[in-house]
């Protein structure tokens, strides 16, 4: 009895999710463009702009045309690695200007 109830939360978030996921791909989005939500979504997401990268994904929605919806879920599910790359992000401009004193006088 204790195993059954365990696993009926797994079961209705993984219930949940296919659902998302199908009304994701039939919310009348053509194939195209529901790639190009998903590259964009993440490309975007990617960004270590902690609350930038949600309003460039609203404007690179709005000028594409594709759906708010759909590009910031994509967006926040890509945010793990935003912040994954924000220490290496922060690294690599820091090292040019960490150079930049000895150039200049």
């Amino acid at each position: 009895m204790i195993i059954d109830q365990r696993k009926k939360p797994r079961m209705k978030l993984r219930e949940t999710i296919a659902k998302s996921v199908k009304l994701l791909v039939n919310s009348n989005l053509s194939p195209k463009k529901l790639a190009l939500t998903i590259a964009l979504g993440v490309t975007l997401g990617a960004i270590p702009l902690l609350w930038g990268a949600s309003i460039l994904c609203v404007v690179g929605a709005w000028a594409l045309r594709l759906n708010q919806v759909c590009l910031q879920v994509v967006n926040y599910l890509a945010w793990p690695l935003q912040l994954a790359l924000l220490i290496p992000f922060y690294r690599h401009i820091t090292s040019p200007l960490s150079r930049l004193h000895m150039i200049l006088p």
